[in-house]
């Protein structure tokens, strides 16, 4: 069990640093990518809520160590948008397809986004005017399309491998 742990934090710690060090890097919209977001969408639609809850933990207090935000801020905002995604996914969704796949990113993209936002502008001190920035959501929708081409193709890779994971598209 300990050895489970240690196993699934160096992992995490693995994934903070590709997203931190590497990802940040990239140029133009490429930097706009969430590996670690995608990454948990992954563990939910593969595995279960608790093993994505756990990551989310794991994954959300290491990266609120190595950035300097409020600290707590990217552990919420993944458990919200997690939590929520599992929602959708047992509430709405029918099935684990390219489709499913794809809204869930979509959808868990633009509330991390969100949740992220409005937090700190809660925290922030300026209450008198939620004033969003000119190009907010160009980013925003740069950061969806980015993390949504990452998603397509991590699907298409993953049900290569795996049988779980089927492209189904809809044939009249």
């Amino acid at each position: 069990m300990y050895f489970k742990i240690i196993i699934r934090s160096m992992l995490a710690l693995l994934l903070i640093i590709i997203q931190i060090s590497f990802i940040s890097a990239l140029p133009s919209w490429f930097s706009n990518i969430n590996i670690v977001l995608v990454t948990l969408i992954i563990i939910l639609v593969f595995g279960n809520f608790r093993t994505a809850l756990l990551w989310a933990v794991i994954v959300g207090a290491l990266w609120d160590m190595f950035l300097f935000s409020l600290f707590g801020l990217n552990i919420f905002a993944l458990l919200i948008s997690i939590s929520l995604a599992n929602f959708l996914l047992e509430n709405f969704l029918t099935n684990r397809s390219l489709y499913t796949f794809l809204a869930l990113t979509m959808f868990t993209s633009l509330l991390y986004e969100l949740s992220i936002f409005l937090v700190t502008f809660l925290f922030s001190g300026y209450f008198i005017s939620l004033k969003l920035p000119s190009n907010f959501w160009i980013n925003e929708l740069s950061k969806i399309a980015v993390n949504m081409i990452l998603a397509f193709a991590l699907f298409y890779i993953i049900s290569f491998f795996s049988k779980r994971f089927k492209p189904m598209f809809l044939i009249r």
